[in-house]
């Protein structure tokens, strides 16, 4: 797994619920990268996404996420 990846998951374990705008702004990484790896994470079921509204999305840990 990327380290970006790994400091994402680590980042919301810590922290809770995110959007991705602000795991950008806590890992000073971009938002791009961080929407990326949201993606990539979510696909292989380590996360999960909570829409607001079309443009605003929270992110969070699955159960599962937990135990890695």
């Amino acid at each position: 797994m990327h380290k970006t990846a790994k400091a994402i998951l680590e980042e919301l374990r810590k922290n809770g619920e995110k959007s991705a705008t602000e795991i950008a702004k806590a890992l000073n990484i971009s938002v791009q990268n961080a929407n990326y790896h949201l993606t990539r994470l979510a696909a292989k079921g380590l996360v999960k996404r909570r829409e607001i509204s079309p443009r605003y999305i929270m992110w969070s840990l699955k159960k599962q996420a937990d135990d890695q």
